[in-house]
């Protein structure tokens, strides 16, 4: 049955070339005084990477901790919570599990529970997880994952040459080849840069685009609005990093939201955009964050009326784009909640410019990933979903729903795709690596994480 699960936050670009035109457009590049006057929404000291810890594989550690033996947790293909413990005949009272599963906003008596029997807990199974990161820096490798349902250590490889030096990568730190499976997978990439025209009040899932002289915009999708707790005047909304000017720096990127059409709306200003890290927990050789993700604050004049909303379509879809008509009935989505991050096995959905609503099971957890495309990035606890999105959905909001209502959790944000998948980075990711000096808030009434 469905229960109230709680939802956590890869974006997508396409290059869309404008018309020739008889005159030559300079888009503003300066924000004016009274926005550099503004308090900032985001900013702060970049945390440390080494610190982390608030992915679902961290949760599922300290939950072993508690509970011996316990290997995770995830919802097989009829809906049932399915329990896994290490051990021949393992037993445990479901009450000593209430409240380790709360943090996860999972109420085990309120749902039918099975257990499965496993090899690993999920201390050993996180720590030959850990050993096994530096094979993200091989040619061709394009994930690493803490597999609860299998029990496993997973690695995704795109080429058959690569599995001998996973192999022998994993023997030189130490992890049983016996308690790793190496899948074939296709890179993910960070998706081309509509819910397309100007909307008011602006919410989650429009397009929304920047110029690229001379005569090119990048297209992708707002991915929530954000205020600053007791000061409703600094305002602002999070999408793809990959979306700015340039990744992981600060460089006053301006988003547009009127259709791709001049004279330019400048909607907002990049205001956060943490720097990527070398060294651990990132494999040598690499650049690596926990989130793509970056903030925007609302330029002066701009009210955010869409605070808490994410625009509704008429129709939901998986495998196909979807309509991108907003439902005049049901025009959008409520946050209610936050959820840090998905479940293996939920249902997740997202709203974005280019398929619309899709909705889909969350196939994978945890997840250290390549970008592929140069730049020898790697994104840390990463989340991925079985729904197929396309060029212009990075930054698309992912949240669960409360039953068939128009309430919902936000889950994370979209940022790239492989085949039918797309991955998302959470809510416990987002906010790790995006803090504020007062905080940031989701939705009305809220207090700050």
């Amino acid at each position: 049955m469905r229960n109230r699960r709680t939802a956590r936050l890869w974006s997508l670009s396409l290059t869309v070339f404008l018309a020739s035109a008889c005159v030559d457009i300079t888009p503003p590049t300066e924000s004016t005084s009274a926005e550099d006057a503004q308090p900032s929404l985001f900013g702060g000291l970049a945390p440390d990477p080494q610190r982390f810890d608030g992915g679902l594989d961290a949760e599922f550690v300290r939950i072993a901790r508690d509970v011996p033996g316990f290997g995770g947790v995830y919802y097989d293909e009829r809906g049932t919570l399915v329990m896994v413990l290490a051990g021949d005949a393992p037993e445990i009272s479901m009450l000593s599990l209430e409240a380790p599963l709360e943090r996860l906003a999972i109420d085990p008596r309120a749902q039918p529970v099975r257990v499965q029997a496993a090899q690993y807990s999920f201390i050993e199974l996180d720590a030959m997880h850990r050993n096994a990161r530096p094979v993200l820096d091989i040619n061709g490798v394009v994930f690493t994952d803490a597999d609860e349902r299998a029990n496993r250590v997973r690695i995704g490889v795109s080429n058959p040459s690569a599995r001998a030096a996973v192999e022998s990568e994993l023997q030189r730190a130490g992890v049983p080849l016996e308690a790793v499976i190496i899948s074939d997978a296709e890179p993910i990439e960070p998706m081309q840069l509509t819910l397309r025209d100007r909307v008011r009040p602006m919410g989650g899932g429009l397009q929304i685009w920047r110029f690229v002289p001379p005569s090119q915009a990048s297209i992708c999708t707002l991915g929530f609005n954000v205020r600053a707790p007791n000061r409703p005047n600094i305002q602002g909304f999070v999408t793809n990093s990959h979306c700015t000017t340039q990744q992981g720096v600060v460089l006053g990127t301006e988003w547009n939201q009127k259709q791709l059409a001049f004279p330019l709306e400048t909607i907002a200003v990049e205001a956060h955009d943490p720097p990527f890290f070398q060294g651990a927990p990132c494999p040598e050789g690499r650049n690596c964050r926990y989130s793509d993700a970056a903030g925007a604050q609302f330029s002066v004049g701009v009210a955010d009326q869409g605070f808490g909303l994410i625009h509704r379509t008429t129709a939901v879809s998986q495998h196909t784009a979807g309509p991108l008509d907003i439902d005049p009935v049901n025009p959008a989505w409520t946050i209610i909640s936050e959820t840090p991050f998905p479940t293996l096995g939920q249902t997740l959905h997202k709203t974005g410019r280019t398929t619309g609503w899709l909705a889909g099971p969350v196939i994978q957890t945890c997840i250290n990933t390549n970008v592929a495309g140069g730049g020898q990035i790697s994104l840390l606890c990463q989340d991925r979903v079985q729904a197929t999105p396309a060029g212009g959905d990075s930054g698309s909001p992912v949240f669960s729903r409360y039953g068939e209502s128009n309430d919902v959790s936000l889950v994370g944000i979209l940022w790239g795709g492989s085949g039918n998948t797309y991955v998302l980075s959470s809510m416990s990711n987002l906010r790790f690596e995006n803090p504020g000096p007062f905080g940031w808030i989701t939705y009305p009434g809220q207090s700050p994480p």
